[in-house]
């Protein structure tokens, strides 16, 4: 792979910052002291930049910061360590508590691993390649291939697991639980091998400890995959069949395939990438927990040492220095705790708590800074040292300081091993190869750069046994032929200090029996062949005692739960007021009472009579279903929150802290009394106010139905906690149990209505006995006692009537029901739990890791130059104040405090400082971006004052964080940005042509064109790097052909590799003449050389340095040194050095460096440079533009909704889920009334199938538009976010988003409506003639439409998805409370009216029902002397016994509603439900308008 230096010749600054030619002058470090053998002669390394800041936060949240004050300055030394440990190995207790001590000694010999790797994968997905049709026939063709024997089963299933059993097992579950082919297409793929290791061979000693390295991979597997498989290869935490591995890993000779029985986790330790844990535990009760695991339970003995008991865990917490926030919370990103490094020191000490001999720790500086990473890895390295115990820790860009911490490094590449050994080593072995690094490049930088293309750099072919730069074969061959390599050999064959090999022992000869004592083979501790440390119920304790202690903590969710549940009860509660009283003058209930005291005569049976009956038991009736399904949404909305725990459980597991069903069962223990509150608030006022009956024993036996029937939800619901890959997959999945639960529940439709072939999830359904058990317990209460009569001469309770008549609940028995409802539930939670136990225990969801295509990066193909004419600027700046208001008080805090300085056209100034010091608050000044706070001083370009709208089109600022849309391609993001922010005004433009040929010299610039045709992607999904991604943010604003670029860290979260490619293209675009100007977090050396200015802040934000940087940074460091501060080292990075002088920490005295830099010359240089610019303006140079945005109003509406299209268009997970899913529930509802609508005309109905085909109406509205709301959140969450940043960039404005936005999501709409009524109307037989039939695609078109704009308006409206949340709570209880059908219009109260007429569900309802049920012939029969009956005037007919009374289904639908919807309101249906979409629309046209939730 060739570099850029061989293609741009005459660029003579590498954009590597790590060439030097022969003849070029090295810097002043070339003859000082090396910086790396200083720092292994210092006894303790010093590297303290902002370690303190982090002590003094974490002492401000502690609460007992008396108590501790005295560990500030507490140094804990190996010395000390070691005594500590002594007396650890003395302690002795029980074996089943004795801590594993040994010493153990890892061996791995000519170790491989593979992984399949998918070749055949789509570039892009589309709704098209992911329609149902496409899966059928992708699953068709893989299975035919599999019966013929082109294709084997095990290929298809070895990507979930390994194992055949196993495979089979992750294979239906993935089927079942997704619905997009492109997990069928994963499945059944073709899959080739990729080894990530190969032939490694090491030797792992106690006591030392080892820094494992490697450069990004550059083909099918993500970065540091390499590294990251070799450290979880030996915690045993990865498949190690037989299929995917070869060779032996030995731990005191011994390996799985001797020992199958020994437990790796009670030798080994892994500490992720991830600081996963319970926010509302403090430091010590974290380790508390993770040492009665590990180690047992505490016990206090008599006479026992308390400080004993727990030395083992206060040397973790001494050893990490975490004594002076030990009684802190942890905390997360939502909850104040400890700072961000002691929380990745717990993550470390959590998982060393029992000093297990041997820990893996990966990538564990991940969003640290160097100071702290450098302070966990000096923990991490003197605990190793004192308890003489193995570690081994990866790093992204460990700094020289904390490279020298370290005994050895193991350095791979591509799967390779390079080399292992010695640190002080690495640099000599290497330049035996013929590889050198520079000066100013220190070696950690050194050997992640060497294996890769830009270490040809460093290559010198006459000291070198090669002509050539070697690759990652040629090294690992290099590396097997070296002295180094054949001294790991012999270490493999030597005798073991400690031999647990079985082998050895048997092979002991008989004759030499007595001298076996003196070998060095030992037996396998048992301790080594536990499971797990405690018993079952030891750990299911534990994990209660841990998750009420969280509960109680919590204690913002439980009063949000508290008040939600209460409010919800009385709101509720009000709309049936005294609706299920009996007897009660409110509801009639009286009639029915003075009816069955006069012995039920049938004269006595008026029409009042039985409208209060009917009354009387749809109040009954409404307020159970109402009270179930509140429990069902509350579990359905709170489940998906249980898939963010599943990875601290996951840690614990894979640590052995407990078994699964300990877990299980100690949490949902734990969860009892959080039930069990919520029901009481939520049933006490609803009881009371709806009027259920008065009497102690049915209420305590409503709310133990209740909580019971809680608990089985819970269950239920958590098998999909445990098996769905996503939150997303959890709703739609609940989602659909809601639908099923609610529509064979029995209230929507009547048990007697229910068709034969699913009466069986009648009786399967929890809901369903809920509804039985608390009707039984109404209606057979003492209330209803005394109300008695013979009909037809049987005696008749009024409380049997009521269950069995109309809709036919079981009556016989009695209350007999109640204790049949505890009977189902009991065992229904049981099986479920089980289900449950299985799916933690056998099934492991983890995320996606990206698989791309082999790209060259690095690699730029040279085209014909081309470019859009920019005007060079000049920025200066003078006097810069910014202030703002103190969040709590009125005083004003200066953050900038009179900066001044210029960026340079052509030059690249880096910002840097100390946390604090105002760096990016001083670019977002600059930039225009701060939308708060007061600024005073003055900005120039060329001279002239900074306009805003010129000032935006003429300059890019890449963020940090950068929001792209993951349906497009790298080549379209581009392009957009590009159409949008070039002129067409601009002579130089033309047309779009020419625009795709900047696009073009853009993308090989930032060297993206070999995956200009990949998807953008999402880290949760797969799709590009993240270093990819931050050269596709640059790429987006240089499309634009800036003057002026800001880039906020452009580098942090990279490693050394990442970080040089991203700066390597921002100095080939300030070669270009731009200004480029990036703030930069502790830089390596050749990042930093590739810098011409630097300004230095400090806290407060007052300048420290402001100047060139100079050749090799000699400027900046002569200036430093002239004025006090210590020495540079050879090797030292300039970037580090400046940081800790500046900090007083290497200084020999202490100096007011932004003091001195006032007075200095180069503050006098600075001002004359502003001087000159602004006296030496010329009009010609001024940046001006005429409009606001470069493309008019027409085309960029036009760009928004093509761009949106094509976003929804491959949006498959979104659009394909909602057809499917929508499908499915229209065929589910309309399958009640299969039967029925395949009946001669001639049959009829019964009013029971009337009102169940209302109500699946009913069901249809309510379960569809709440997923379309559910679903279109998150979607327009992106949407709004992608459109901040374009209109903080100047490229439109909220009106062609808005456009894009309704636009794109109304053809699927439409789609998804008609396949809605087409499949429903198929099912249940409601085919009449086209105009009904398309009057019924409009409603159900127009009320969905609704439910999906309003949740694009309530995102607009609010910050976050869990503030939308309520508003959607509150939409969607609205419009299944007032739509009427669980509360009837005609029994709604005068004052509850307001939400009926306002209602959207309402008028869809009235719409669709009166519409489609006017042309069905089919009739429908009413059940003698029921209120249809007295409606029809059947009553004062002269009907015989062969007659029945039998009306329409349009006159049905009108004595159901009351009269109060009607068939003439056709018009005022459509209109209101239009004015709900438009006042939805403008919501989101407003909200776009006037509201930015972006943090500056």
């Amino acid at each position: 792979m060739s570099n850029l230096s061989a293609n741009d010749p005459e660029d003579d600054r590498s954009p590597e910052g790590t060439s030097h030619p022969p003849n070029r002058r090295y810097s002043l470090q070339a003859n000082r002291p090396d910086y790396l053998q200083s720092l292994r002669r210092a006894s303790v390394p010093s590297l303290r930049l902002e370690s303190y800041h982090e002590k003094n936060t974490a002492s401000a949240t502690n609460d007992n910061n008396d108590e501790d004050s005295g560990d500030d300055d507490r140094v804990i030394d190996i010395p000390s360590l070691q005594r500590q440990f002594a007396s650890l190995r003395q302690f002795t207790q029980s074996p089943l508590r004795r801590v594993i001590v040994e010493e153990v000694e890892v061996r791995m010999k000519e170790y491989s691993y593979r992984v399949p790797v998918r070749v055949d994968a789509p570039s892009i997905k589309t709704v098209l390649n992911t329609s149902p049709c496409y899966v059928m026939m992708e699953l068709g063709r893989n299975l035919l291939e599999i019966v013929m024997g082109r294709k084997k089963v095990r290929e298809s299933m070895d990507c979930c697991g390994g194992v055949f059993l196993a495979g089979l097992l992750c294979l239906t579950c993935r089927l079942l639980l997704n619905t997009s082919s492109s997990q069928v297409q994963d499945i059944f793929g073709h899959y080739e091998d990729h080894w990530i290791l190969r032939d490694i061979n090491l030797v792992l000693k106690p006591g030392k400890t080892y820094l494992v390295m490697g450069p990004p991979g550059e083909k099918q597997i993500e970065e540091h995959e390499t590294v990251r498989i070799l450290l979880v290869t030996l915690a045993d935490l990865i498949s190690k069949s037989s299929s995917r591995s070869q060779g032996t890993i030995e731990y005191n000779g011994v390996s799985l395939q001797d020992e199958p029985n020994m437990i790796l986790q009670n030798i080994v330790s892994y500490v992720g990438q991830l600081d996963e844990h319970a926010p509302f535990l403090t430091v010590q009760e974290t380790f508390d927990f993770a040492t009665n695991c590990r180690n047992g339970p505490k016990s206090k003995k008599a006479g026992a040492d308390e400080s004993e008991e727990v030395l083992s865990e206060n040397l973790t917490i001494d050893g990490l220095d975490l004594a002076v926030c030990r009684e802190t919370f942890v905390g997360d990103a939502n909850h104040r705790g400890v700072s961000g490094g002691q929380r990745r020191r717990v993550s470390v000490g959590e998982m060393l708590v029992g000093q297990n001999p041997v820990a893996c720790a990966d990538e564990i500086s991940t969003g640290l800074d160097a100071a702290v990473t450098y302070d966990i890895c000096n923990s991490i390295v003197k605990f190793a040292k004192a308890a003489g115990t193995t570690r081994l820790v990866s790093l992204l860009q460990p700094g020289p300081e904390t490279f020298s911490l370290f005994d050895d490094v193991i350095l791979l590449a591509e799967g390779r091993l390079v080399y292992a050994g010695p640190i002080e080593d690495a640099a000599e072995y290497f330049a035996s190869l013929g590889y050198r690094p520079p000066p100013t490049m220190d070696i950690a930088d050194f050997l992640q750069s060497v294996t890769t293309p830009d270490g040809a750099m460093m290559f010198d072919a006459e000291k070198s046994p090669k002509n050539e730069h070697y690759s990652a074969t040629d090294f690992a061959d290099a590396f097997r032929s070296s002295e180094r390599y054949d001294t790991i050999v012999a270490e493999q064959s030597k005798p073991l200090k400690c031999n647990w090999s079985r082998a050895k022992l048997e092979t002991v000869d008989e004759e030499n029996h007595e001298d076996s004592s003196q070998s060095n083979s030992h037996i396998l501790p048992e301790e080594i062949k536990r499971q797990y440390i405690n018993s079952f119920w030891t750990n299911t304790m534990l994990n209660v005692k841990r998750h009420l202690t969280l509960l109680k903590r919590d204690k913002e969710f439980l009063i949000g739960k508290c008040i939600e549940n209460f409010g919800m009860g009385i709101g509720m509660a009000l709309i049936f007021l005294q609706a299920a009283a009996f007897p009660s003058s409110i509801n009639g209930s009286e009639n029915v009472a003075a009816y069955f005291e006069q012995g039920c005569q049938v004269e006595d049976l008026t029409d009042e009579v039985a409208t209060s009956y009917d009354k009387l038991l749809a109040g009954t009736y409404s307020s159970i279903f109402l009270t179930a399904f509140h429990i069902l949404l509350g579990t359905l909305t709170g489940t998906p929150d249980e898939v963010d725990g599943r990875g601290i459980y996951y840690k614990h597991a894979d640590a052995r802290f407990y078994q699964a069903g300990a877990f299980l069962l100690g949490r949902q223990i734990s969860q009892l009394p959080l039930l069990a509150m919520e029901i009481v608030a939520f049933g006490l006022p609803f009881y009371l106010i709806s009027g259920l009956a008065y009497e102690v024993r049915a209420f305590f036996v409503y709310l133990a139905i209740l909580v019971a029937y809680k608990f089985a939800l819970k269950m239920l619901y958590g098998v999909l906690a445990q098996v769905c890959p996503k939150k997303a997959n959890v709703q739609g999945i609940g989602t659909f149990l809601y639908l099923l639960l609610t529509l064979t529940g029995g209230f929507i439709v009547y048990p007697t209505a229910i068709p034969r072939y699913w009466i069986w999830l009648f009786w399967a359904n929890p809901m369903a006995w809920v509804i039985q058990g608390m009707a039984s317990n109404q209606f057979l209460s003492s209330k209803y006692d005394g109300y008695a009569c013979y009909i037809n001469g049987s005696l008749i309770t009024l409380g049997e009537s009521a269950l069995e008549n109309p809709r036919g609940w079981q009556s016989e028995g009695g209350r007999v029901w109640i204790g049949y409802t505890f009977a189902f539930l009991l065992p229904y939670t049981l099986l479920f739990g089980v289900v449950t136990w299985l799916a933690m225990k056998y099934i492991r969801i983890e995320p996606d890791r990206q698989l791309v295509d082999k790209v060259n990066i690095g690699k730029v193909k040279k085209s014909e130059e081309f470019s859009i004419p920019f005007i060079p600027v000049d920025l200066s700046f003078d006097s810069l104040v910014y202030e703002v208001t103190a969040s709590t008080s009125k005083e004003k805090l200066r953050l900038l405090n009179e900066v001044s300085g210029v960026f340079r056209s052509g030059r690249m100034c880096a910002l840097m400082g100390s946390s604090g010091a105002g760096k990016t608050t001083l670019m977002d000044v600059i930039a225009m971006r701060k939308i708060s706070g007061s600024i005073t001083g003055k900005i120039e370009l060329n001279g002239f004052g900074q306009e805003r709208i010129s000032f935006l089109r003429s300059s890019g600022y890449v963020e940090q964080f950068d929001v792209q849309q993951p349906e497009l391609t790298v080549r379209e993001t581009v392009a957009f940005s590009a159409r949008l922010r070039l002129d067409v005004k601009s002579p130089a433009i033309g047309d779009d042509s020419t625009k795709m040929k900047f696009v073009d010299h853009v993308l090989e610039i930032m060297e993206l064109t070999d995956i200009q045709t990949l998807q953008v992607g999402s880290f949760e999904e797969g799709g590009l790097t993240f270093e990819q991604r931050k050269r596709l943010a640059i790429a987006c604003e240089l499309a634009g052909s800036p003057s002026v670029l800001f880039l906020d860290e452009p580098t942090s979260g990279l490693d050394s590799r990442g970080a040089l490619v991203v700066i390597r293209a921002m100095r080939r675009i300030a070669d270009s003449g731009r200004t480029v100007v990036a703030t930069i977090h502790q830089p390596s050396a050749a990042v930093f050389e590739m810098f011409d200015d630097l300004i230095l802040l400090k806290k407060g934000g007052n300048v420290v340095f402001f100047g060139e940087l100079g050749d090799e940074s000699t400027k900046m460091v002569k200036y430093f040194e002239d004025r006090g501060a210590k020495l540079i080292e050879r090797q030292e990075n300039p970037a580090a050095w400046v940081l800790r002088t500046f900090a007083s920490e290497n200084s020999s005295h202490h100096t007011d460096w932004a003091e001195l830099y006032k007075s200095s010359e180069q503050f006098s240089i600075v001002q004359k440079q502003i001087a000159s610019i602004r006296d030496s303006s010329d009009v010609k140079n001024k940046v001006t533009f005429s409009s606001t945005f470069s493309t008019p109003m027409r085309e960029r509406i036009r760009l928004t909704c093509q761009r949106m299209s094509t976003i929804y268009r491959r949006s498959a997970p979104y659009n394909m889920t909602r057809i499917v899913v929508w499908i499915l529930y229209a065929s589910l509802l309309g399958s009640i009334f299969i039967s029925s609508g395949l009946r001669k005309e001639s049959d009829s109905w019964t009013e029971d199938q009337a009102a169940a085909l209302i109500g699946t109406v009913f069901l249809s509205l309510n379960v569809v538009g709440t997923t379309a709301m559910t679903m279109a959140i998150p979607v327009a969450k992106r949407m709004r976010d992608v459109f901040y940043k374009h209109r903080a960039s100047g490229m439109m404005g909220h009106n062609a988003v808005f456009f894009g936005m309704v636009t794109s999501e109304l053809p699927y709409l439409l789609l998804i409506s008609f396949l809605y009524v087409v499949f429903y109307c198929a099912t249940a037989g409601l085919f009449t003639n086209t105009a009904n039939f398309f009057w019924f695609i409009l409603y159900f078109f127009l009320h969905t439409s609704s439910y999906s704009y309003f949740a694009q308006c309530f995102m607009c409206l609010v910050k976050d998805e869990k503030t939308v949340g309520a508003l959607q709570g509150v939409w969607i209880g609205l419009n299944l409370f007032y739509a009427g059908f669980v509360v009837l219009p005609q029994n709604f109260f005068s004052f509850f009216w307001l939400g009926l007429w306002i209602n959207a569900s309402r008028y869809a309802l009235e719409g669709i029902t009166f519409t489609q049920f006017e042309a069905i012939s089919t009739p429908v029969e009413a059940t003698e002397r029921s209120p249809f009956w007295f409606f029809l005037g059947c009553a004062s007919d002269k009907t015989t016994e062969e007659e029945s009374c039998s009306g329409s289904m349009i006159e049905y639908t009108t004595f159901f509603f009351g009269g109060r919807f009607s068939a003439s309101n056709r018009g005022i249906d459509v209109g209101v439900l239009f004015g709900w979409i438009l006042l939805a629309l403008f919501g989101i046209w407003f909200c776009l308008k006037k509201f930015n939730y972006v943090n500056t």
